[in-house]
């Protein structure tokens, strides 16, 4: 079973011809770099929750960064949500991912917002890249350009290759983890030492004394939804997990839509409590923060709670393995469950009627582990 979409080969090079024919129309108009830099760093992030989590280390590090440079750092304004909180020396910059695709005006005016930083860099952090965010970067102007990856999950080799011969540098091509390249990226070209980075969160997202005083004592956050429903593992074990943990409070976190499915699913579970859609991004943030415990999948909520210190069992599988999770930093704690198979790193070209390194993961392994863990941690 191939868990990839399904678009043929014809139309995936369809669609690269016609966004490589706009990007170097574009080129004719934003392709001449600055010749007067500033001292301003551009970074690009197109990715979702959890590539937006990984490049916020940049900011738990602002003040270690040099002095003398101006940062900014551009993402989709959907996620806006996830930095209400954070009021720091890194200038952010929301944009439109629909309006920048599909409005040849609201494209012009980006790129021309990009230029006029005159930035002496430009670095695409995006895992996966497209000619979309390498457009981005590519026409920034900035005098200097780099992309941290050379993986291309929306580009055929062909235009991959193209793309990857106009950065002045694709970095870290031995890096498989994106965890790892960031930290390279801080500690190589921003000379912050390695014994002084902070993985942690420092400046990010904030503690909300309020918003936590109206749930449960003690109460364990669960995300069963990942982004892509393959990515999740099955919706009745989360469920049978609740159940085997029925003196626990659980408070479910995800979108308006995947709240409707935790009704139909869970039904009136006494002991779980359904706040799909009920917060915004910060404020879910928050949620993990005081959480005793966090329980999800490969999914944005889970870098929160990675990043945050919050103990963890996350359930993942080997599509990508390495490439997010798993990710092991000094002092933490938290588990991550797979089932190994000899042909980890398919990309969703499973060779299976499922993902079995995902969904065989045994409720009873999790389990044990949460139930322990929690006894250690009550100090039981």
């Amino acid at each position: 079973m191939k868990l990839k979409s399904e678009k043929s080969v014809i139309r995936i090079y369809f669609n690269n011809f016609i966004a490589y024919f706009i990007f170097n129309l574009f080129k004719l108009i934003f392709g001449k770099k600055t010749t007067e830099p500033k001292n301003n760093i551009l970074f690009i992030n197109s990715g979702q929750i959890g590539d937006l989590v990984v490049s916020s280390l940049l900011f738990e590090n602002e003040d270690k960064l040099p002095g003398n440079l101006n940062f900014y750092f551009a993402f989709k304004n959907k996620f806006t949500g996830l930095f209400t909180d954070y009021k720091g020396r890194i200038n952010l910059l929301p944009y439109s991912y629909y309006k920048y695709k599909y409005n040849p005006i609201y494209k012009y005016s980006l790129l021309k917002k990009f230029h006029s930083l005159n930035a002496v860099a430009c670095y695409n952090l995006t895992a996966a890249r497209g000619i979309q965010n390498d457009e981005m970067a590519l026409l920034s102007g900035a005098k200097g350009i780099f992309c941290t990856d050379n993986s291309w999950k929306y580009l055929k080799k062909l235009f991959g290759k193209k793309m990857d011969l106009q950065y002045d540098e694709v970095m870290f091509t031995n890096v498989q983890n994106e965890y790892t390249k960031h930290i390279r990226l801080i500690t190589k070209r921003f000379h912050v030492k390695l014994d002084d980075l902070e993985f942690k969160n420092r400046f990010t997202f904030k503690r909300n004394p309020e918003l936590i005083s109206t749930l449960p004592k003690g109460y364990l956050t669960m995300a069963p939804f990942s982004s892509i429903r393959e990515k999740s593992w099955p919706l009745y074990k989360f469920k049978e997990l609740t159940e085997k943990l029925n003196d626990r409070k659980f408070v479910i976190l995800g979108t308006p839509a995947q709240g409707k499915i935790i009704s139909k699913e869970f039904g009136n579970a006494g002991n779980v409590l359904n706040c799909c859609g009920d917060f915004k991004l910060n404020e879910v943030a928050s949620i993990i923060y005081d959480s005793s415990f966090h329980i999800g999948n490969d999914s944005g909520l889970t870098h929160i709670a990675l990043k945050l210190g919050v103990p963890f069992a996350s359930v993942i599988g080997g599509y990508n393995f390495n490439k997010f999770f798993p990710f092991v930093y000094e002092g933490m704690i938290g588990r991550y469950f797979f089932v190994p198979l000899k042909c980890f790193g398919c990309e969703w070209n499973c060779i299976y009627d499922r993902a079995k390194c995902l969904t065989d993961v045994p409720v009873e392994d999790v389990y044990i582990y949460v139930s322990r863990m929690l006894k250690e941690l009550e100090g039981k």
